[in-house]
């Protein structure tokens, strides 16, 4: 069935240009309309139902843009291209923020016409076979798997089963073709980010999204051998996989995996960006033991906390993890505060993957312990910034958010991840404040050195003043002046002398004891390093 098309221009020669001088039937569009306005064209769109409009922009009565809004209200779906002049840039700006395909600049040629609808049509295709889709995966929701077939399945992986005889009568009640005596194995497919997806969807999308996942795994499994996909947990499938002993072979069962994961990859990438892992359990040779093999689909499937998402994870590729100490990580945490008050990222970067790393050698962690951590860390940097009354409303927002987030993230680097760029951005606030306050001793040090130069001031005067350590007194003056607290007093005696020489009537002496020196000898020698001349020969030179 072609697409419906309608052509929209207050011009009569354009519109029969565009009407005969393209051949749409190519493109499986049929022109079933035309219309001089945009109060004619939605009108005429109303009975038509085109699929797609083709319009001017500017035109009497109702202009291309408030047209095709009104034409979005009565029809979401219908696809807009606009047609417009070189000189009316405003009005195509304003046509591109219409949810406009595509435009078209006059004067028209039929390459661009060409292009503009490959486009369209293409469009227009992928909507309706996703549309087509969507409606397949509806209507097989409505035959899928009956529930107690499932509750079976389920109770058998997480409980295992009692005596043959009553296992025996289950599966022939059932109607599974699940031998007592076989090799078995059991993955666990898990969507990835599934907190942060199913928050975003309806609870009709989801239902499609799983089923539809359910039904690509069911379809692939029956290509390589006898098994059944299921609903695990919400967001998860649960496959038991029987293996013909002929078959039973870790290259057909991988082939399979392998398969699997690109099929799921491919559709979830085109319908809504997602990724999914996969755990794989241990072989086993008995029906009632499949609950030992999907205990090791759940190991394997953990390990995504600390190898990544978007991963196929056996549990005999696994290695087991060494000796661990919860009391070193413990202690790692505790460090925090007083790297903080360092202010330095590079030292914050390099302790959160010191203590991820350590993290990561147990591989028998949860996901809930590694979000307690980053609780506990936040925390602490919290009540740090707390106790330097440090509240900035943006830090305070970021922290929150982390916080959130950290709740939902499934993988140990993602966590790592919002921490850093938190406890970075704490980091530039504390240096910050550090900064003024550094700033503010600076000036009052040499605010007391301009007005009591003239006295024997010494260093531990200064520090005494601003309630400091001589020690660090002198650090925090060297860092933000580049000048020892010597220099500065220096420096500030021999500007005055300089402004004291200038005048005749100061004698040598006289200005020597006003600067603070005692001995004229030693004036003129200080004088002297600091100009490079004497004070005579200095006055003599002005």
């Amino acid at each position: 069935m072609p697409y419906r098309l309608m052509i929209v221009d207050d011009e009569a020669s354009t519109r029969t240009g565009l009407r005969d001088y393209f051949d749409w039937a190519s493109y499986g569009i049929e022109v079933v309309g035309e219309a001089g306005d945009g109060a004619a064209g939605l009108e005429l769109a109303r009975k038509l139902k085109p699929h797609i409009v083709l319009t001017d922009v500017k035109m009497p009565k109702l202009n291309g843009i408030e047209f095709a809004r009104r034409l979005k209200e009565q029809d979401e779906k219908v696809k807009i291209v606009f047609i417009s002049g070189y000189d009316d840039v405003d009005y195509l700006k304003s046509a591109l923020k219409m949810d406009a395909v595509d435009y078209i600049l006059k004067p028209v040629n039929r390459n661009e016409i060409s292009l503009v609808f490959d486009k369209v049509v293409k469009l227009a295709d992928s909507e309706k076979n996703q549309r087509e889709l969507l409606s397949k995966m509806s209507a097989k929701l409505q035959r899928s798997i009956p529930l107690l077939r499932e509750r079976f399945l389920l109770r058998l992986l997480k409980e295992g089963s009692g005596n043959g005889g009553d296992l025996e009568g289950q599966i022939e009640f059932l109607e599974l073709n699940l031998p007592l005596e076989g090799v078995y194995c059991t993955i666990i497919i898990s969507i990835d980010d599934q907190e942060i997806l199913f928050e975003s969807l309806s609870v009709r999308e989801v239902e499609l999204t799983t089923f539809s996942i359910q039904n690509i795994c069911q379809e692939i499994v029956s290509r390589y051998m006898q098994g059944y996909v299921f609903e695990y947990r919400k967001g998860e499938f649960a496959a038991i996989l029987c293996m013909p002993e002929e078959e039973a072979e870790k290259d057909v069962l991988y082939e399979m995996l392998a398969d699997i994961k690109s099929s799921l990859d491919d559709f979830l990438q085109r319908l809504m960006n997602i990724s999914i892992s996969i755990g794989v359990g241990s072989t086993v040779t008995r029906l009632k033991e499949l609950n030992q093999s999907c205990s090791h689909a759940e190991d394997a499937l953990h390990q995504k906390l600390f190898l990544g998402k978007n991963q196929l994870i056996l549990i005999d590729q696994l290695e087991m993890p060494g000796d661990w100490d919860f009391r070193t990580v413990r202690r790692k945490c505790d460090k925090l505060p007083s790297l903080l008050k360092a202010s330095d990222e590079s030292v914050i970067a390099a302790y959160l993957d010191e203590l991820f790393g350590e993290l990561t050698r147990n591989r028998t962690l949860t996901a809930k312990y590694c979000r307690m951590i980053c609780q506990e860390l936040l925390l602490l940097a919290s009540q740090f910034l707390l106790n330097l009354e440090l509240q900035e409303e943006q830090l305070d927002d970021m922290e929150e958010r982390v916080r959130n987030d950290v709740m939902k993230l499934e993988t140990a680097g993602e966590m790592k991840a919002a921490l850093l760029a938190y406890l970075q951005q704490a980091c530039r606030y504390i240096g910050d404040r550090k900064t003024n306050k550094s700033r503010n001793v600076i000036e009052r040090i040499k605010s007391m050195i301009e007005t009591r130069f003239q006295e024997n001031v010494t260093i531990s005067d200064i520090a005494k003043e601003v309630y400091l350590t001589t020690t660090y007194v002198c650090l925090i003056f060297k860092q933000e002046t580049g000048m020892t607290l010597n220099d500065y007093l220096t420096k500030v005696r021999m500007e005055t002398a300089l402004d004291m020489l200038k005048d005749p009537a100061n004698k040598l002496h006289d200005i020597c004891y006003a600067i603070g020196y005692s001995e004229p000898s030693y004036f003129s020698k200080m004088f002297k390093k600091y100009t490079g001349l004497s004070p005579s020969e200095y006055r003599n030179m002005h």
